[in-house]
């Protein structure tokens, strides 16, 4: 309400500042999107790069699947995550510094939930271990530097859009 009194009070219109609002909001969004277009790439790739197709194995769902459904997930998360991060970045209009520290915090408490997780319910064996330290690589790209830069980049562009 606050917003909408001091948006008023400097002349301009309710629907303007709506208008405003939507298109930051928009913005962040588009930005949470092509994070997420990258993340699911770059699970393909290392899917991809790590996986036969022509020998998928012999479980159903078989490792060909297994892959979609990881990758499906992956793009998924990350769009649910990157829309967040950049919505909330450019409705707020924070700084380029505070909006990747907004994508950051949301990265590492996911991160550290994640790794949690896994480290507990994880065998003894080294054969395990090498792939826990594998896998929480993978998320390390994926939350907090992923969103970092999500945070950058919606705080970039609604700065450059001067909404």
């Amino acid at each position: 309400v606050g917003l909408i009194r001091r948006s008023v009070s400097n002349g301009r219109s309710d629907s303007f500042f709506v208008n405003q609002m939507f298109l930051r909001a928009m913005s962040g969004l588009i930005v949470g999107l092509i994070y997420a277009g990258l993340a699911g790439g770059f699970t393909f790739l290392c899917w991809r790069l790590t996986n036969d197709p022509s020998h998928p194995g012999p479980m159903i769902p078989d490792n060909n699947a297994w892959g979609r459904i990881l990758i499906f997930f992956v793009t998924v998360s990350a769009a649910v995550l990157g829309g967040l991060v950049g919505v909330v970045v450019s409705l707020t209009q924070v700084n380029k510094a505070r909006g990747a520290l907004i994508g950051g915090t949301i990265g590492v408490l996911l991160y550290v939930i994640l790794a949690w997780d896994f480290v507990k319910s994880i065998p003894q064996t080294r054969r395990y271990w090498t792939e826990l330290f594998q896998a929480l690589g993978m998320y390390f790209v994926l939350l907090p530097i992923g969103l970092t830069v999500t945070g950058f980049a919606a705080s970039v562009v609604v700065k450059k859009l001067k909404l």
